[in-house]
């Protein structure tokens, strides 16, 4: 647990940053140094060390920099972004997947089908740009793969580390779901730190449930 110090550490300077230094250098930087501190730790106590979740937390990181002047920038760099974060969701999602054994093709069935409803309601009720809309329906298939294969390991086996595993997947999805409906929008410093709150925990309780899958 004292690996965790780091991560810890880093995430509460991050969260004062947001309170006391909105938007400033101080938030920027201490949030370049979040998922290295959980890489750090993935790959000092897990056993053995998946290439696949590090690629997970390296997409990540690069989501968080391309987004790190998200208040000013245009869609050439909210796209890059985006898509990194889609493939970090993509990559848990397939490593939830594969936990599950036995017949699983229903999650990705429900999860396209849910993906393509939140497409039609982007379409009918937003005026998202038509690029960022494909590319959300696609991450509504990773976030909605991710968050079934938990909750169906939780059911199966409910055990300590898949209830963490769940937990960390819906505090992921409540944050993206905060970040895209409420931050983007009317980006203020409390609805930043929520979602930097959630997702910070999320990714904690993902990699420390994942650290000790292996």
């Amino acid at each position: 647990m004292l690996l965790l110090l780091p991560f810890i550490l880093v995430s509460c300077i991050h969260f004062f940053a947001i309170l006391f230094s909105f938007e400033k250098l101080p938030q920027k930087i201490s949030k370049v140094f979040l998922l290295p501190c959980l890489f750090l730790f993935y790959v000092l106590t897990a056993n053995p060390v998946r290439p696949i979740v590090c690629a997970a937390i390296c997409c990540g990181w690069l989501g968080d920099i391309l987004l790190l002047r998200r208040k000013d920038m245009q869609m050439p760099f909210l796209i890059p972004g985006v898509i990194f974060f889609f493939a970090e969701n993509l990559i848990y999602s397939l490593i939830f997947y594969n936990l599950i054994s036995g017949s699983k093709y229903f999650v990705f069935i429900f999860a396209i089908v849910s993906s393509t409803i939140t497409w039609f309601i982007l379409r009918k009720y937003t005026k998202i740009d038509i690029r960022l809309r494909n590319v959300s329906a696609l991450y509504g298939i990773a976030l909605s793969a991710m968050l079934v294969s938990a909750i169906y390991l939780c059911v199966g086996n409910l055990s300590p580390i898949y209830i963490t595993l769940l937990i960390g997947a819906a505090l992921f999805i409540t944050s993206d779901i905060t970040l895209a409906t409420v931050s983007f929008p009317h980006q203020t410093k409390w609805n930043t730190l929520f979602v930097m709150f959630t997702y910070c925990i999320a990714q904690l309780l993902i990699i420390f449930s994942l650290s000790n899958l292996s």
